[in-house]
Formats: structure tokens, C-alpha cells, sequence
């Protein structure tokens, strides 16, 4: 089932496309307590409905399905796994938790959706220039 949350401020549409439902709800949260629009898919087949009704700035996935979200969408990809970090515990017989670096992620989503982050590979936006001083 395809869920829709929208904050006050609808300019910017996120895609969450996740499985767990427990990490669709802290996302959904963090990006509509920050105004951005979301929409939530838990499958495939959900996906590929909401990518082909409306015009999305960004697709919040995993690494498992990022492949399958790129043969179907130009929309920027974010990795929600790289704000993901695995911290050790200083006992021996414990296991070591994950932290989600909140602050990061929202960062990286503000500039996908305001189109200030360029992937790795693209050219530059041009400066403006004024004799001999550039403007940026």
C-alpha cells in the first residue's frame, strides 16, 4: 500500500522505497517534520505506481534495490544505508549497534532536492565571470 504524508510545504517530493516499516516511519517523520513531501512504497510494484503518478526531487532506497530504482527512474537516489554507521561496544559478549546520523541524511536530502548535490561524474553548474573575477 502506497502511503502519502504531506507537510505544510509541498514544493519538494521525497519516494521512500523500503521494506521495514519501522525505518519508513522514523524517515517519514524526520523529512515531513522538515516540510518535504513523502510518499511511502514498501514494494516494488508500489514503487514503480507512485514513480509513475507524480513528479518526485528524490528516491530515499537501500542498497539491495537501488539498481532496480535506477533502471526505472532518472529522479536523484539517496542510500539510506550511508547515514547508517556500526558503532562497537567496549564488552566482549556484546554485539555492536548501528546509529543513524539523522542530521547527515536530512543534509544530503535537502541539497538532492534543492539541486545543489551533483554525483560524482558531472560536470559543474558554470559560474558567471567579470573580467578577470569569477562569481559563484
Amino acid at each position: 500500500m502506497i502511503h502519502t504524508s504531506h507537510s505544510s510545504f509541498e514544493a519538494k517530493q521525497v519516494l521512500l522505497c523500503l521494506a521495514n516499516p519501522q525505518a519508513v516511519a522514523g524517515l517519514n517523520a524526520l523529512l515531513t517534520d522538515s516540510g518535504i513531501a513523502v510518499t511511502s512504497t514498501y514494494t516494488f510494484n508500489e514503487f514503480e505506481d507512485a514513480i509513475a503518478t507524480v513528479s518526485f526531487d528524490a528516491i530515499v532506497t537501500n542498497t539491495a534495490r537501488i539498481k532496480q530504482v535506477r533502471t526505472t527512474s532518472q529522479v536523484p537516489i539517496v542510500n539510506v544505508e550511508a547515514f547508517i554507521f556500526t558503532t562497537p561496544h567496549a564488552a566482549e559478549n556484546s554485539h555492536a549497534s548501528r546509529s543513524f546520523d539523522g542530521d547527515a541524511f536530512l543534509a544530503r536530502i535537502i541539497a538532492t532536492v534543492n539541486h545543489s548535490y551533483r554525483r560524482l561524474g558531472q560536470q559543474p553548474k558554470p559560474t558567471a565571470t567579470t573580467g578577470d573575477v569569477r562569481t559563484g
